[in-house]
């Protein structure tokens, strides 16, 4: 079995994004943020926004302008509905 297969799928989401070059962010289906991309991490700290300590909390809280954009796509895969 490779090292990767035997890892926690959260763990390879979560270290997915933490490398991404682009920004990502990766949410579960309660909304709360698990991981941002340093891309996000960076652009947020530099308006004042981010503190690194939002990790775990509802998007809606650390992110209130993407969560009103996307609150649609996050309410239909919590139904199970494809996006």
């Amino acid at each position: 079995m490779s090292q990767i297969a035997a890892r926690d799928p959260l763990e390879v989401a979560q270290v997915f994004v933490a490398r991404a070059p682009v920004w990502m962010a990766l949410l579960d289906l309660a909304g709360r943020l698990l991981a941002v991309s340093p891309s996000v991490a960076n652009a947020w700290k530099d308006l004042g926004g981010m503190t690194g300590d939002e990790l775990g909390e509802p998007i809606a809280d650390a992110m209130p302008d993407v969560a009103a954009l996307t609150g649609d796509v996050y309410e239909a895969l919590a139904r199970g509905e494809p996006v």
